[in-house]
């Protein structure tokens, strides 16, 4: 099975986010936190390592490249797919992000619709 991971302060963004991924295949697990610390947590004590993640890049509680550099620095996650999302999505942040350790950088969409492009350049191999 596939488990994703979502991780974006804002519910709207997350919901959005997690409809559009069972859209695409419904087989995949798809756990959603609003809050980078739990999340962060929950994969640290339970083991949990999910075969993507995607983060929101501008949260309160812990920016999305604090969150990437804490993921990248555990062992068992250095396969792990990171995709990091953003309303505005710069070449100057997305170059620094894929240094840290994400495999992909996406502008968030404005259309439910653009969700299906970028994760299917994500998913190309499980589609």
């Amino acid at each position: 099975t596939t488990t994703i991971m979502v991780i974006d302060d804002d519910q709207d963004d997350l919901d959005t986010l997690s409809e559009a991924i069972r859209e695409i295949d419904q087989s995949m697990v798809c756990l959603a936190f609003t809050n980078p610390k739990t999340a962060i947590d929950l994969i640290t004590t339970e083991f949990l390592v999910p075969n993507y993640i995607f983060v929101d890049i501008n949260m309160p509680l812990m920016t999305g490249d604090q969150c990437l550099k804490t993921i990248r620095k555990l062992h068992s996650f250095k396969d792990v797919v990171i995709i990091m999302l953003s309303t505005s999505m710069p070449n100057s942040i997305s170059n620094k992000l894929k240094l840290l350790g994400a495999n992909f950088t996406f502008q968030k969409p404005v259309k439910f619709e653009d969700y299906h492009e970028f994760l299917k350049i994500i998913f190309q191999d499980k589609t």
